[in-house]
């Protein structure tokens, strides 16, 4: 037992040197390249591996969005699967590769080192989010309160990043009006 009032909290075995498990649930979030939160998946059970979330969250964004042009993740996401399921989509797709040969092979090409570099800022903001949107640890108790707390900090990061956007845009015309 993890916890007396949560019976929904696991043992997450992250394997990362700053945090070999954590407690808690397992979330899942994917940004645009503007930073606006676009997807996520909250998970009550013990989450899956990242590399068999793919292809539930690209139907998931194809049903929101509509075609897909790119899909970027970290190594934990690539597998052989999603190298066919993204190909039959026709999206670029920009998993980190496992294989250091493949990784070689893969920083030949300009779009994806493009689409890599631009995923350390969304590993910074997946920080920021929960650090600042959340306030880590997150005090709300049960799971449906610990989810509709991730759905309104997702909404109030995407209004914040949206008024950035605007002001960037105004400030632009602005500029080129003058």
């Amino acid at each position: 037992m993890l916890s007396l009032y949560e019976d929904d909290i696991h043992v997450l075995v992250r394997g990362k040197s700053d945090a070999e498990v954590e407690f808690g649930n397992g979330l899942y979030l994917a940004e645009q390249a503007d930073g606006l939160m676009v997807d996520r998946k909250f998970m009550k059970d013990q989450p899956v591996s990242d590399s068999k979330r793919v292809k539930e969250s690209t139907a998931r964004l194809q049903t929101a969005y509509g075609t897909l042009r790119s899909y970027t993740g970290d190594r934990g996401f690539d597998a052989p699967q999603n190298t066919t399921h993204l190909e039959e989509l026709h999206t670029i797709n920009a998993i980190c590769p496992r294989s250091v040969s493949r990784l070689k092979e893969q920083l030949e090409d300009d779009e994806f080192c493009r689409l890599q570099k631009r995923r350390g800022s969304t590993e910074a903001r997946i920080g920021l989010f929960k650090n600042a949107y959340l306030n880590r640890p997150m005090k709300s108790r049960g799971f449906v309160n610990r989810e509709r707390r991730i759905v309104w900090s997702i909404l109030t990061h995407n209004l914040w990043k949206l008024a950035g956007i605007a002001i960037k845009n105004q400030s632009r015309l602005l500029a080129d009006a003058a």
